[in-house]
């Protein structure tokens, strides 16, 4: 009866853990519409860090968790600032609260991130066989199983930019198998977005430059040659599809005086919103702004073009929230980068949202990201190599590396 009991007690103490592999694996995050997997991982992460917790070490487990939270808070403390003054859902509150509930859900177990990555890299399969075949069948159009492409493939980026993160900086501790594994999900997951053409995905691919020059030290050429001839691989192949061509279309069409084209409306989107942001520079006009800017005497020169949102997480935030919400955002992705000095896999997974971040919005009203992002970077940080419970409170991921 004690053992029975014993497994019982594990099993369900790893309930959240394997609920959001799963996840990930189904591609739940993305077309989780009614909230059912929100609600299911919230539930089996309380239950959890009921079941684990450790009241002799509950001042550690504190500590540790204000570690991994105080990056975010500036984000969203300033957001819910802006939502009190204007009003509004604050759906960044349940992305606080998912942060918090799978913290102290998973904190007590042990996460191999080779799990975390083989989740990952099933999630990319899995996905791209999706697309590929509603694109086989449907052909290519604005929405993706009712999800406009222009969401679903930067969210479905992310997770194949921690596959390759993961082959750039941490190949050396897997297997020849693992790593022939996570280069099937890398050349699927880039042959996938040339399918849907959508441009944004490029910019995350060109973000990692960076993050190798700072990172990789002994094999930087080898790794920097790599991207190289992924990234201009990929251009010729969207100069192939004609979408490259087409946005040099778009900008001497935009400087003829045409602005009804995807970048030209991009273009003008951006000098709304700056305007906008110039008559209420503090706080902003609150989210999903337009009707009331244009209704408040602004004009948008492409008529048939009702706008909803800037096209740009920078724009968009500065309209939307003024310079309380800009600073308070600046500031929390200056705390994750800062949070994320010894993990590359997180820093290249920052610097990609915030290169898709110019022409597509991620970090602000987009309802899939919210669940995508913090689901991914706690696991992501529970299973880091350089991970472990301080008892001193310093931020476990700024450990030096054995």
């Amino acid at each position: 009866m004690f053992k029975i009991s014993v497994v019982m007690n594990t099993v369900l103490k790893k309930i959240p853990f394997f609920c959001l592999l799963c996840t990930f694996c189904f591609g739940a995050f993305l077309f989780d519409l009614k909230n059912t997997v929100r609600y299911a991982i919230l539930v089996s992460s309380i239950a959890s860090a009921f079941l684990t917790l450790n009241r002799n070490n509950f001042s550690n487990t504190i500590k540790d968790y204000w570690c991994f939270i105080l990056p975010w808070l500036p984000w969203f403390l300033g957001i819910s600032v802006v939502i009190v003054i204007h009003g509004g859902r604050n759906a960044y509150f349940d992305t606080f609260l998912l942060l918090t509930a799978i913290f102290f859900g998973l904190k007590n177990i042990k996460i191999d991130r080779k799990w975390v990555l083989t989740a990952i890299c099933l999630t990319c399969l899995s996905l791209s066989v999706a697309v590929v075949y509603t694109v086989t069948e449907n052909g290519l159009s604005r929405d993706i199983y009712d999800i406009n492409r222009n969401i679903l493939m930067p969210c479905f980026t992310l997770l194949l930019v921690c596959c390759l993160a993961a082959l750039l900086f941490e190949s050396d501790r897997y297997s020849v198998f693992f790593k022939l594994f996570m280069l099937l999900t890398c050349f699927v997951g880039l042959s996938v977005i040339v399918l849907t053409e959508v441009r944004t995905t490029l910019l995350a691919l060109f973000a990692l430059i960076p993050v190798v020059l700072f990172y990789q030290k002994r094999h930087r050429f080898k790794c920097l040659l790599v991207l190289f001839i992924i990234c201009l691989t990929m251009l010729f192949l969207f100069w192939l599809t004609g979408r490259l061509q087409q946005g040099v279309s778009n900008l001497i069409a935009y400087q003829a005086g045409d602005s009804g084209s995807s970048l030209g409306i991009r273009l003008e989107l951006w000098k709304l919103s700056f305007q906008a942001f110039l008559t209420k520079p503090l706080v902003g006009w609150g989210f999903w702004p337009f009707d009331q800017i244009l209704a408040s005497g602004f004009s948008f020169p492409v008529e048939w073009y009702e706008p909803s949102h800037s096209h740009n997480d920078f724009f968009f935030i500065l309209v939307c929230s003024g310079l309380l919400g800009t600073i308070a955002w600046i500031l929390s992705i200056y705390l994750l980068i800062k949070n994320s000095l010894r993990d590359p896999i997180r820093m290249a997974l920052l610097f990609a949202c915030l290169a898709m971040g110019l022409t597509e919005r991620l970090w602000f009203e987009n309802h899939k990201f919210f669940l995508l992002m913090p689901t991914i970077w706690i696991l992501l940080y529970l299973s880091q190599p350089t991970y472990s419970v301080q008892k001193n409170g310093k931020d476990p991921s700024l450990r030096e590396i054995p």
